[in-house]
């Protein structure tokens, strides 16, 4: 049972960036409209705020951390101080039918004993572009 709790507190890292980080990425790229800016660290998106009115949303890579801006104002990091990324890549795709991102990231976090990398993919389809 020891070794159980010991080996979920090291994969504890992973767990929240997995459950955190890729699911907020995803749900704002799957809510947005239009890409607005992409490159490899950085993604800004063009979405509406709950009353209908236009924003951006950004996410960028600043040293070992993924950063949040909404409407250009820094909203605050997505992972924990614990959990440094590297090797964030967005890369767009588009279709005849609309566009989607490709997201890569990976994660080390400093509580591992072992200290392993966990890579991260996803691609989002942009739902204001389903036709």
């Amino acid at each position: 049972m020891i070794k159980i709790c010991k080996k979920n507190k090291q994969n504890k890292g992973y767990a929240i960036l997995d459950g955190n980080i890729m699911e907020r990425i995803s749900r704002e790229v799957r809510s947005s409209y239009d890409i607005n800016t992409i490159s490899a660290n950085n993604l800004k998106l063009n979405t509406k705020d709950s009353g209908g009115a236009d924003k951006t949303i950004e996410f960028l890579l600043s040293g070992s951390d993924i950063r949040l801006l909404e409407n250009d104002i820094l909203t605050g990091n997505l992972n924990a101080s614990d959990v440094t990324i590297s090797d964030l890549a967005f890369t767009q795709i588009t279709t005849p039918k609309g566009k989607a991102v490709k997201i890569f990231f990976t994660v080390k976090s400093a509580s591992d004993t072992l200290n392993r990398t966990q890579d991260f993919y996803n691609t989002i389809v942009l739902r204001g572009n389903y036709q």
